[in-house]
């Protein structure tokens, strides 16, 4: 990883070095979604990139590097004439800023979200606030030219990123507590955890820890929730193991009744298979 953004990072000051000239624009209207495409001179090359404008969001589409033949720019798999190119503007106007740094703060915003979810869950409302408050504005998308905004941008998805692994982190250490803390997980801690269990590896250990250890006040508080179908569903993400056997096993000479208990046990016994 470390490597790729090294080599995009020469990549994009090459560049800025070679881009003392006009960048090329043509805008394609569209009822659906405008299109813009851009020529960025790059030594005896072009870099063509193409973008989609939907919904208020810039999304880059297609890159390619072109070189001139005939007034004709040919790339791997693609032909372009030079004379279609109607508009011209400076590398560094907020123009070709907004269009090119705006696509990849969504594009690192994107990235950021997998990341999160397959670490900390889909719902996790730290990181959600944490990506909003430190957000990049707008005055600062158009006005930072685009080889220097991506330094922003790492930087930005950098701080994202290790807020992820402290929250991360953060839920390793609640299942260790749980485990070495069985006489304190009651009612008060159960409701606590159920604010931010989440569909990830720590909170489903967690669950099945909770389960063998107190499995009729988790089973209750589930069954006070407004959507407990929602608590259903990140069950899917529980491991197949022998605590989960266990947990099932608890569950079952527990004696409890009633929809949640049918359902929760269902669901870990479809994935204890």
């Amino acid at each position: 990883m470390k490597n790729i953004t090294v080599l995009l990072m020469c990549l994009i000051i090459s560049i800025s070095a070679f881009s003392q000239t006009d960048v090329k624009v043509r805008i394609l209207p569209s009822k659906i979604a405008t299109e813009t495409e851009i020529l960025i001179p790059f030594g005896e090359h072009f870099i063509y990139e193409r973008y989609s404008y939907f919904k208020k969001v810039y999304w880059l589409i297609k890159q390619d590097t072109l070189i001139l033949e005939n007034n004709v720019l040919k790339g791997e798999k693609m032909f372009v004439n030079l004379d279609i190119f109607n508009q011209e503007y400076s590398f560094c106007d907020s123009k070709i800023n907004k269009i090119r740094n705006s696509a990849l703060n969504h594009k690192e915003w994107g990235v950021t979200d997998k990341i999160s979810r397959e670490k900390i869950g889909y719902d996790n409302k730290e990181i959600a606030e944490f990506k909003r408050n430190t957000s990049i504005s707008r005055e600062i998308i158009e006005s930072t030219c685009s080889d220097s905004f991506f330094e922003v941008m790492f930087e930005w998805t950098q701080k994202v990123n290790e807020k992820i692994d402290e929250i991360y982190n953060k839920k390793i250490e609640r299942k260790e507590w749980i485990e070495n803390n069985p006489d304190k997980i009651d009612v008060s801690y159960i409701v606590e955890f159920l604010k931010t269990f989440d569909r990830n590896i720590p909170d489903m250990e967690s669950f099945i820890e909770i389960i063998t250890i107190n499995p009729k006040d988790l089973i209750a508080e589930i069954d006070k929730q407004e959507y407990p179908y929602l608590t259903y569903w990140k069950l899917d993400y529980v491991s197949k193991s022998d605590k989960l056997s266990k947990a099932i096993n608890v569950l079952e000479s527990s004696k409890l009744k009633g929809k949640t208990y049918r359902k929760i046990k269902k669901q870990l016994k479809r994935n204890e298979k």
